[in-house]
């Protein structure tokens, strides 16, 4: 199936991939060796009267318990069917102790929504009071707390690795407390392909992200059917990506946020109601290409105290687009091009840089038995010996999937991505050199050819990789100690969902991240030198006095985000954005302490930044700064748009 998307502002189409259910969900059924528990083996039997809850519980238990759930942990795996539930399916190993039990490392997956689904049972106990919601399904924080009080709710920034994949969660009828997903997730998580479904009147909350720190993660492929909100946000850190949400007769609101950062890229809405209200200034909403249908033409589709950056947003029904009473503006408009709170600008119009929007290429998945494990070659995770050999092996075998079981692997030597393969599937495993001389390598190196792509997976690379090809590499899911581009890697890069620190892009490439995490360190966390970079919800922490971002030249494009300030005792300096050469434009939020300035020519001279006073809030929707660049590629600056929405 082929889609082909127009970018507005770039006048360019951008033809999408798109797999196919059936061969996308291939991947969940997992090779006999990948080291993934099966719910079914511990007594979970679904499509009958049995409760399963427990046996859910115990697989989850189980799997945390028997792997190392920070390096490599386990996935959870339930086949296709009906899985009865009669209370909370959560991420924790006791009721009680440490963290209230919770732990990090909650990986389920399902055969698809509508094919593996976890049913509450109707009118169940302790889920039919809307003013105290409970949850069917949670993920939780290892907390520093060892109160039991406090450490009970599950929220800290310690929900690492966090992944629900392909399955519904059905909250059925007479129960109008239930909240069907409590979602926190700390640096790297998603929740993708998955449907929250309730009756009508039944269930409060589709997607919870209101505990503290819900974020950064990814959502994507999200569909809330009922509830009296399709998803709620509260907590001001760390900022949420969200990819292709449906929202369907929801009661209340779409989207309710108080603090946080929403990333949103594709909302479809069939509501009555308000889609996006929020409660705070101290908020942000990033919303591109939007079609908010079914409204009342008595009140707006979009309203509220938050920070707001539109792009392609369409509405059917409502009376007005949107009302922004951060700063008290309101639009009638149908179609809204772009519209931003609170725009400032250096040498530029303020206006959206408009870079185009594409997603990796994607591939018919083969059958299980056609996939490769390094196994078979002689890779034995665990046991402190050089794989790297074998697992060149496999990767050189022909074969287009190639998996590493779950486990720690020990690399003597570079890995290079080339050939026939086109998917490397991790199991949650991880990549270490055997030897600490070996650091200063890359620990995975991809020289695909043009016209050629191949994706990374659920890995955690603890060495840097390298991109030395034109074909197009795809990173996701995983934990990467560095990236960079040699003269030859020309080929486009996306990430999706990683911890990544530091990223050069040496040379003139394309960059689209979705979710990037970066953190630490004296230097600049990214580096252009050339590129198109384009970044949907970039989340950084900063101890020291140091630029997030530095370009020489080429353009830059940051869609929501948090700049987060980790010293808590004063403001850092900055500027966090250095442009000195092409167009840099971003959106994003800070926490308390925050920068002091913004997006300047060079590391602490403060001569044409753009001050948080000038800004005005901790969120920022627009800021934009244009310097010549001096190198000889052709920087096309969008046409002004026709139609602004103010």
């Amino acid at each position: 199936m082929i889609i082909a998307r127009k970018n507005t502002w770039a006048g360019l189409a951008t033809i999408l991939l798109v797999w196919m259910p059936d061969a996308a969900y291939a991947q969940h059924r997992f090779p006999i060796d990948a080291g993934v528990v099966n719910t079914l083996d511990h007594g979970a039997t679904p499509d009958d009267d049995t409760d399963d809850t427990a046996a859910i519980q115990t697989a989850i238990k189980y799997a945390i318990e028997t792997s190392n759930r920070y390096a490599s942990p386990k996935i959870v795996y339930l086949p296709a069917g009906t899985y009865r539930i009669s209370g909370p399916i959560e991420g924790r190993v006791a009721k009680d102790g440490w963290a209230g039990g919770w732990r990090a490392g909650m990986i389920l997956f399902g055969d698809g929504p509508g094919k593996t689904t976890l049913k509450l049972d109707n009118y169940a106990p302790g889920y039919d009071n809307p003013e105290k919601p409970k949850w069917v399904v949670a993920t939780g924080s290892e907390s520093d707390t060892r109160d039991p009080v406090k450490a009970a709710p599950g929220g800290g920034n310690r929900a690492f690795h966090h992944h629900l994949e392909g399955f519904t969660i059905d909250v059925g009828e007479g129960n109008p407390g239930a909240v069907a997903l409590d979602y926190v997730a700390s640096n790297r998580g998603s929740v993708i392909d998955v449907t929250l479904r309730a009756k009508p009147g039944s269930g409060y909350c589709g997607l919870s992200l209101e505990r503290w720190w819900p974020g950064p993660c990814l959502i994507r492929n999200l569909t809330v059917e009922g509830f009296a909100f399709g998803v709620r946000a509260h907590h001001y850190q760390y900022g949420v990506t969200i990819q292709n949400l449906t929202l369907r007769r929801q009661r209340e609101a779409g989207i309710h946020n108080t603090h946080n950062m929403l990333a949103i890229e594709g909302l479809r809405s069939e509501n009555a109601v308000p889609v996006i209200t929020g409660a705070s200034g101290h908020g942000l909403i990033v919303l591109l290409d939007g079609q908010l249908t079914g409204g009342d033409r008595r009140q707006p589709a979009i309203r509220g105290k938050n920070r707001l950056y539109l792009r392609d947003v369409r509405v059917e029904g409502y009376g007005l687009m949107f009302q922004d009473e951060s700063v008290g503006r309101e639009s009638r408009a149908r179609n809204v091009p772009f519209y931003a709170s609170n725009a400032r600008s250096i040498a530029a119009p303020s206006r959206p840089l408009g870079l185009p929007v594409a997603e990796p290429p994607g591939f018919e998945v083969p059958p299980v038995d056609e996939w490769v494990s390094v196994s078979d070659y002689g890779a034995v995770p665990d046991d402190e010996q050089d794989d790297a050999a074998a697992i060149q092996a496999a990767i050189d075998s022909g074969a287009a999937v190639v998996y590493l079981p779950n486990g720690g692997y020990k690399l003597g030597s570079t890995i290079e991505l080339r050939g026939s393969v086109r998917w490397i599937v991790g199991m949650q495993a991880s990549l270490s050199y055997i030897a600490k001389d070996d650091a200063f390598k890359p620990m995975v190196r991809y020289t695909g050819g043009e016209g050629e792509a191949t994706k990374l997976q659920f890995l955690r690379i603890n060495g840097p990789v390298e991109h030395a090809g034109a074909g197009t590499w795809t990173i996701a899911h995983s934990i990467v100690r560095g990236y960079k581009n040699v003269e030859q890697g020309t080929g486009d890069l996306f990430l999706e969902d990683v911890i990544i620190r530091p990223i050069h892009i040496n040379h003139p490439q394309n960059v689209w991240g979705r979710q990037v995490n970066s953190e630490f360190g004296s230097e600049p966390f990214i580096e252009n030198h050339g590129g198109h970079l384009w970044i949907l919800n970039l989340k950084t922490e900063a101890n020291r006095e140091t630029a997030l971002v530095r370009q020489t030249s080429g353009q830059t494009e940051i869609l929501g985000g948090l700049f987060y300030n980790t010293t808590h005792t004063h403001a850092l300096r900055g500027p966090a954005l250095i442009n000195e050469g092409g167009i840099l434009a971003a959106s994003f939020v800070t926490n308390g302490k925050g920068y002091q300035r913004f997006v300047g020519r060079s590391y602490g001279d403060d001569r044409g930044a753009i001050s948080g006073k000038q800004v005005g809030s901790r969120a920022a929707s627009l800021l934009v700064t244009k310097v010549r660049d001096r190198s000889p590629r052709q920087i096309d600056t969008p046409p002004e748009p026709e139609d602004l929405a103010h």
